[in-house]
């Protein structure tokens, strides 16, 4: 989630991060989600061969879970 807030907010104050009855609610404008679009617009992509991923989940290894 601070990710996310961090992508939108740009460094700007206009993104509101907020906590409220326990929950996280992010509050941003359209123009923070039209800037944001504009600027990944042009960024690479990143190919993934999904057949070289290779994970086991923690703990399988030594049959703890």
């Amino acid at each position: 989630m601070a990710e996310v807030a961090r992508c939108l907010d740009g460094g700007t104050r206009e993104a509101g991060k907020k906590y409220w009855k326990g929950d996280h609610i992010i509050s941003v404008t359209q123009k923070i989600i039209e800037e944001h679009m504009r600027s990944i617009a042009n960024q690479k992509t990143i190919d993934i061969d999904v057949s070289r991923l290779h994970w086991t989940p923690y703990g399988k290894l030594d049959g703890r879970r």
